[in-house]
């Protein structure tokens, strides 16, 4: 039988994504006056802690809490996988530096390591559904 009390010598994350629980950074970063991003960051742990006081009074969503949390890691890997795509291809649109030029460079391959940590996971838990529609 597992241990119910946490193992002391698990690794912490290095990322504590409670700390940031409802806005992506990819958006966050367009946010460049002092405190703003902060402010938002306020905003969306007080979404968190609402929704959170809040679902045990939603209905029950269509699958298990498991599957419903990793269809949304799912929902944030091909974000990022697109995220990383579009960066990597500003180079064919935009005149960047030499050094963010390289960079671009460098995380083209980036996006295909992501899609598949994705396809790996559709693997598991199946496809992403969109709006209806699967993606």
């Amino acid at each position: 039988m597992p241990a119910l009390v946490p193992d002391s010598t698990a690794t912490p994350p290095l990322f504590p994504w409670e700390d940031h629980p409802a806005f992506r950074f990819t958006f966050l970063q367009h946010f460049t006056q002092p405190g703003d991003r902060e402010a938002l960051e306020t905003i969306g742990r007080l979404l968190y802690d609402a929704a959170l006081e809040m679902s045990g009074k939603w209905p029950t969503g269509p699958e298990s809490v498991t599957r419903g949390e990793l269809r949304a890691v799912l929902a944030d890997l091909r974000h990022a996988e697109s995220f990383i795509t579009s960066v990597a291809h500003s180079r064919h649109v935009t005149s960047l530096s030499a050094e963010d030029e390289r960079l671009t460079y460098m995380v083209d391959d980036m996006a295909h390591y992501v899609d598949r940590a994705a396809k790996i996971l559709e693997t598991l838990i199946g496809p992403l559904w969109t709006g209806g529609k699967r993606s």
